[in-house]
């Protein structure tokens, strides 16, 4: 079982006061959002963020909004000829083998345009030009010192050319100048956790919380690098604030769930687990929510989610084990028997099978020669094995009883 980091369709600003445009977008509620913003770059008072996520919004919707929003900046260029912004903005509809001519447009009717430099660096580096990359990036921080997002795609640039030092210095120079800038704090903290340094992705993520940043998706990556540093219980805390934040994503409750479920708290990893469900109904949660109703004593409904995860990996051999642990706990007996046995023909190494069945035998159904049968299989198969020794002294002592 691991918990699963999510995927960010929208960069956030890491202000204290979080846009609930942007949270649509986490949420990958793109419709909502794209209507959202599509009433604010009508205003005279839209941003340049405005505009980029409008257009993020339109992206994920698929290729037909898409060809729209591209047609619409299009036409918002041909009206205005000498706007930088709108030739960028039309230029990042299109692919990079077209978008650099916009992108090196907006740059002669803007030379320091930091957004049109930064596009060309990214498309440089998509086409795995890395001093190209590194080129524009430099020029675009050299025009606009305080543009954040150079300085994370410069950093970027030297992760994947496997030069760390200068990665981390990037990051030192944007905190430099500006200290109480929370979004370089996150953006840091994504470089440890993509380097799996999770201490030090979560003192840069407490950080950039301490300075403001009151997002979703910075209180879920707290959450999962504390997972990933084995403290749950601070794990707990990032992952309910997230979901306080507005975070309505699959991976959150999942995540929750998991961490819950290794504390041994089982009904509150099965809220969270139902919580997940309804958002994505997928087949290998059931198995989860299976292993916490075993947990609940709802012996029944641990059997309906296992059924349903095993209509999907019918040989799945720890769903199988869970089945028909749970038949056993219901007391019953002979479907769980007829699974173990099952267990046991597609792989005679599983251990818990024999000694359950064993136990079924010694305990409940009083038939000593099937112990004596499944027991003693198991001494065999797994002589050196702790259980073993003390399978042999059951053995024992119900044989003088």
């Amino acid at each position: 079982m691991c918990c699963c980091l999510s995927g960010v369709p929208a960069r956030y600003a890491g202000a204290e006061t979080v846009d609930p445009g942007q949270v649509l977008l986490y949420n990958k509620q793109f419709r909502k959002a794209a209507d959202r913003y599509e009433r604010i770059i009508q205003t005279d008072t839209a941003t340049m963020t405005d505009h980029r996520y409008y257009q993020d919004a339109c992206f994920a919707l698929g290729d037909s909004a898409r060809e729209a929003v591209s047609r619409y900046y299009r036409t918002r260029l041909e009206q205005n000829p000498e706007n930088a912004d709108y030739s960028y903005l039309y230029g990042r509809c299109l692919p990079c083998s077209s978008a650099v001519s916009y992108f090196e447009k907006a740059r002669k009717i803007a030379e320091c345009h930091s957004w049109a430099l930064n596009g060309i660096g990214a498309c440089r580096f998509e086409r795995n030009d890395m001093q190209g990359a590194k080129d524009a990036f430099l020029k675009t921080i050299k025009c606009d010192p305080d543009f954040g997002e150079a300085y994370q795609n410069l950093s970027q640039v030297y992760l994947k050319e496997k030069k760390i030092r200068r990665a981390k210095k990037v990051y030192r120079k944007l905190i430099v100048r500006n200290r109480a800038n929370p979004l370089a704090y996150e953006w840091l903290g994504d470089m440890y956790l993509t380097m799996e340094e999770y201490r030090y992705a979560i003192l840069a993520y407490k950080k950039a919380i301490h300075l403001g940043a009151q997002h979703p998706d910075v209180f879920f990556k707290a959450g999962f690098s504390s997972f990933k540093g084995n403290n749950f219980p601070q794990a707990i805390i990032w992952y309910k604030k997230s979901i306080d934040a507005g975070n309505r994503n699959f991976d959150v409750f999942y995540n929750l769930g998991t961490v819950y479920e290794l504390v041994n708290m089982p009904q509150e990893a099965l809220e969270q687990y139902e919580r997940a469900y309804e958002i994505e109904p997928g087949y290998a949660l059931r198995y989860s929510m299976g292993n916490c109703a075993v947990q609940l004593g709802l012996y029944s409904t641990a059997i309906q989610w296992y059924r349903a995860f095993l209509e999907k990996e019918p040989d799945n051999t720890e769903a199988l084990i869970g089945l028909a642990n749970a038949y056993q706990l219901k007391k019953d007996y002979a479907k769980a028997i007829n699974i173990y046995n099952r267990i046991i023909v597609k792989d005679s190494t599983v251990k818990k099978a024999y000694y359950n069945l064993g136990s079924i035998y010694a305990y409940y159904l009083k038939d000593y020669n099937k112990m004596k049968q499944y027991w003693e299989t198991y001494i065999t198969l797994f002589p050196h094995e702790k259980d073993s020794e003390f399978l042999k002294r059951e053995m024992e002592k119900i044989s003088r009883n």
